[in-house]
């Protein structure tokens, strides 16, 4: 059976335990949710805020990085000019040094090779000059004179189409006309002859000869008219051999020379 009384007893327990409850504990229960959630929403609020703070210093942090990234490229790119630059300027630089090394010393040793050939030059003339002159005070007799006209002669045979071309202009304007003939040394008469013969042979014509004795002459002879010369003399035999023989002694010099030097040359010479 069924104690209605233990339950009416239970009943009004249960229901003063929960007046007990709601006026001692409900009100300080939600309270404390109350104050635990706003705990709650205000650590949240404040975590949110500095995250944001977080993202916001993160972000300058970045911004900050990317500047000093940006700025240790550009003071790299600057140094890296200014590098190159003062590479290029101090190459610049050097190479004006060496060229005007290479210059002076290309001069000093083309001038001391001009001093060289000179000297060379000068002593080789003087020698082959000397010989001449003895060879010549040995041999002035009646055949080396026969020489001297001979080789004249066939000098003014090579030369004979202009001359007569010319000396027809020169004869119809001058009467009579005349020419100079001028010899190292006097001529035997019969020599004189024959010089004369091969003179009007050429110019085909009456002409006058005057003769001169000339000391500008080594040994040779000189025909001259107004604008007109045939000359044939030793003078210039001799000077054929020096040119000769300083040509030689040059390409033996340029032989020994250093390429670099043989370059400096050539440019030097293709200048001039």
């Amino acid at each position: 059976m069924v104690d209605w009384f233990t339950v009416a007893a239970q009943i009004v327990n249960f229901l003063i335990l929960v007046a007990l409850l709601r006026y001692f504990l409900y009100g300080r229960i939600l309270e404390a949710i109350d104050r635990r959630r706003q705990r709650l929403q205000n650590e949240w609020e404040e975590a949110q805020r500095l995250r944001a703070l977080a993202e916001e210093e993160l972000e300058g942090a970045r911004r900050e990085h990317e500047q000093l990234a940006q700025q240790r490229d550009e003071l790299l790119r600057r140094v890296r000019r200014e590098v190159e630059e003062y590479r290029q300027s101090r190459m610049r630089q050097v190479r004006e040094e060496v060229a005007a090394m290479r210059q002076q010393w290309a001069g000093t040793l083309a001038d001391e090779r001009e001093a060289f050939l000179r000297d060379v030059r000068r002593e080789v003339a003087a020698a082959v000059l000397t010989i001449a002159r003895r060879v010549l005070e040995e041999l002035a007799d009646a055949e080396l004179e026969t020489i001297v006209v001979r080789q004249f002669l066939q000098r003014l045979r090579e030369a004979a189409t202009t001359l007569r071309e010319r000396w027809r202009e020169v004869a119809e304007a001058e009467r009579p006309p005349s020419v100079l003939v001028r010899t190292a040394f006097p001529l035997p008469p019969a020599l004189q002859e024959e010089v004369e013969q091969g003179i009007r042979g050429v110019l085909d014509g009456d002409v006058t000869i005057e003769w001169e004795t000339s000391a500008d002459l080594l040994c040779g002879i000189t025909l001259h008219t107004d604008d007109e010369k045939v000359a044939w003399d030793f003078r210039d035999e001799l000077d054929a051999i020096e040119h000769e023989i300083l040509q030689t002694i040059e390409e033996e010099i340029r032989s020994h020379q250093p390429e670099a030097t043989q370059e400096e040359t050539s440019r030097e010479e293709a200048t001039r």
